[in-house]
């Protein structure tokens, strides 16, 4: 019987080895490095699984736009939910991003293991050599142990959050093999922050504006909830800018809802609601009183038991301005620990797009993060797993029978 093998249980695998089956592959391995398939996924959308989003615009992924746009024009939204309900995980949709119906990562990858019952899971085997003998690969693990298929898939994810299991293995494995491979860098994470000092607001949370910048050029804008970290600032809209090249600024509008001088009107309101009042009580209701503090410090204000009965216009325009352009010079990214998803990897260029096999070797594949592709939060990369998967899956078993 023929063998296909697939290096990597998470969820471009997985659902490489749902497609191989369906479309009669004979023998299909699934060669996982950590005891259990499927970590990773127990942790997306917060334990809900947001597993692809009704937008699936080009904008919303980097690296290879143009390889990645063909792949999804085969493998789009309605595919993605088509293959959940095929394995019984009907769809829940909210403000685009598509959820299982019970919410549960948990659930989703129990119905994909059960979909994937009739392939054999080779768990704690970790791929650290690939040899092409005749028309067959050999895999090669760091335990001695020896598998030969016929085909190959490799779907061994990234360098992102290695605890799951995205350890960079297969960066190596096609590194060795002669492929190109675009510069590593953490993506959809943390930023650090150089000045001014966050550590007095840690833990807060606001609605904000955020618009990261680099040498001047905008990068990035997008509003959401930002949370304060002991190092920097985090939050959805931080990891959107984190999918792009590197910042060094961040400009927070706190009030995005208000132009500069309908701020600045609210806050000569407020000056006669606080007249009696220092400046410790001014942002009561507005703002944390953490954040107000380092506002009223942006802003020049030495002491906070100044009365506000004292604030001239021109300090009530200054706190206008710093309300809307709050900026943090950027010193870097949290590191791949902390990372979702890894930005840069194997040149897609080297892969037909159509089926996802290597253009200079046979029967070789690849899927999901270990390409040159990666996305915005909001399903995106989950759907780039799902898509190369499936595609490669099938290409790979009809490759197997035609040989056959």
């Amino acid at each position: 019987m023929s063998t296909l093998a697939i290096i990597g249980a998470g969820a471009a695998g997985l659902a490489a080895a749902i497609a191989a089956k369906r479309a009669g592959a004979g023998r299909v391995l699934l060669l996982e490095r950590l005891p259990r398939a499927g970590k990773k996924l127990l942790v997306t959308g917060n334990g809900r699984c947001n597993f692809t989003n009704t937008d699936l615009s080009i904008e919303h992924y980097h690296g290879d736009r143009t390889f990645a746009a063909q792949v999804i024009e085969r493998f789009g939204t309605a595919q993605a939910i088509e293959f959940f309900e095929s394995v019984g995980v009907p769809p829940y949709v909210e403000d685009g991003r598509v959820y299982p119906k019970s919410e549960s990562a948990a659930g989703l990858l129990d119905a994909l293991r059960v979909a994937a019952e009739d392939c054999e899971l080779i768990e704690n085997f970790t791929a650290e050599k690939l040899r092409k003998i005749d028309d067959k690969w050999e895999i090669c693990a760091g335990d001695g142990r020896k598998i030969v298929a016929d085909a190959l898939i490799v779907a061994a994810g990234g360098c992102a959050s290695p605890k799951f299991g995205s350890d960079g293995s297969g960066f190596e494995l096609f590194r060795a093999l002669g492929y190109e491979i675009s510069p590593l860098q953490p993506a959809l994470v943390q930023l650090k922050v150089t000045k001014p000092s966050v550590t007095a607001l840690k833990g807060i949370r606001v609605r904000a504006e955020v618009k990261a910048s680099s040498g001047g050029e905008t990068i990035h804008t997008e509003r959401g909830e930002v949370l304060f970290t002991d190092y920097g600032l985090s939050g959805i809209p931080i990891f959107q800018v984190t999918a792009r090249k590197p910042c060094d600024t961040v400009v927070l509008d706190f009030m995005p809802e208000l132009s500069e001088d309908d701020l600045t009107a609210k806050l000569e309101r407020r000056r006669a609601i606080f007249s009696a009042k220092t400046a410790e009580d001014f942002f009561a209701g507005m703002l944390h009183k953490r954040l107000g503090n380092m506002i009223f410090r942006a802003a020049g204000v030495e002491k906070l038991s100044l009365e506000v009965a004292k604030f001239d216009d021109k300090l009530l325009k200054k706190l206008a301005y710093c309300l809307k352009n709050f900026e943090f010079e950027i010193s870097g990214r949290m590191g791949f620990d902390s990372a979702q998803v890894t930005a840069g990897g194997v040149r897609p260029r080297q892969f037909s797009p159509t089926t996802m096999e290597s253009l200079g070797d046979r029967r070789l594949y690849a899927a999901g993060e270990v390409l040159d592709v990666h996305g915005d939060c909001g399903g995106y990369n989950l759907h780039w797993a799902w898509a190369t998967g499936q595609i490669a899956g099938t290409a790979a078993a009809q490759a197997i029978r035609e040989e056959k």
